[in-house]
């Protein structure tokens, strides 16, 4: 087969039935089971989306293909599972997923809400840097206005001490505004250092959190498992 002639032949092959298809004797799974195929089916879905070379039109149905190739193999050892769990022991429990890919999938929504945190940490900033660029055109609006004034007064001034007096005024009004404009690019900087401290803070925290749960779920894991295989080693020893 080539790119380009999987849609026709998709039109005509179906997927194939997996041999070890298999279907429950009530025909239909319970409510848990039925979540769990779904569960099983979107992480599928969304393992392939994470892929960028796969989001074509053909390769999109392939992927789908093989999701669905998957998925009833899956969905047929749910059936077989809902049949057999009758014998199982009142205080067996089944799980889906483990206590680490629970922790794992935690890690990257709370990676993910990080990222989206960052942007919204530059748009925030965009905005502060926005307004703080329009009072400094402000103060240099009204710096540039008041000093043409005072020097066209000045030239007009037929006294000497008089235009002395306005170009000193204009002098001393340009530098209190220049002041002014300094003293917003350092107040700027401060509030966008602490901003800026406070997010990074925010996130080492976070992160610290996550992977300490993460190291007690897999030491509880490895914990278990040692447990497990001493008491076969035990039990093979008294067979």
């Amino acid at each position: 087969l080539e790119l380009g002639r999987d849609t026709d032949y998709l039109k005509v092959v179906s997927a194939i039935k997996e041999p070890l298809s298999y279907r429950s004797a009530a025909g239909a799974l319970d409510e848990e089971l039925s979540a769990e195929d779904l569960r099983f089916r979107e992480e599928l879905r969304g393992i392939a989306a994470k892929f960028p070379g796969l989001g074509g039109n053909h390769c999109s149905r392939w992927c789908e293909l093989q999701v669905s190739r998957v998925s009833d193999l899956h969905l047929s050892f749910l059936h077989r599972l809902q049949d057999f769990r009758k014998d199982f022991p009142e205080d067996v429990k089944v799980e889906f997923t483990t206590p680490t890919e629970e922790v794992q999938k935690d890690w990257l929504e709370q990676e993910a809400m990080m990222t989206q945190a960052s942007m919204e940490f530059q748009e925030a900033e965009t905005k502060h840097g926005r307004k703080w660029e329009e009072y400094r055109l402000k103060l240099t609006s009204e710096r540039d206005a008041k000093v043409k004034q005072l020097l066209d007064q000045a030239e007009r001034s037929q006294s000497k001490a008089e235009k002395q007096l306005l170009l000193h005024q204009a002098k001393l009004y340009g530098q209190r505004i220049d002041g002014q404009l300094e003293k917003a690019w350092e107040e700027q900087r401060k509030e966008r250092d602490m901003r800026w401290t406070q997010h990074q803070q925010q996130k080492q925290e976070l992160r610290q959190k996550i992977k300490e749960e993460s190291f007690a779920v897999v030491q509880r894991a490895e914990d278990q498992a040692s447990a497990s295989s001493r008491f076969s080693e035990a039990a093979s020893g008294k067979v």
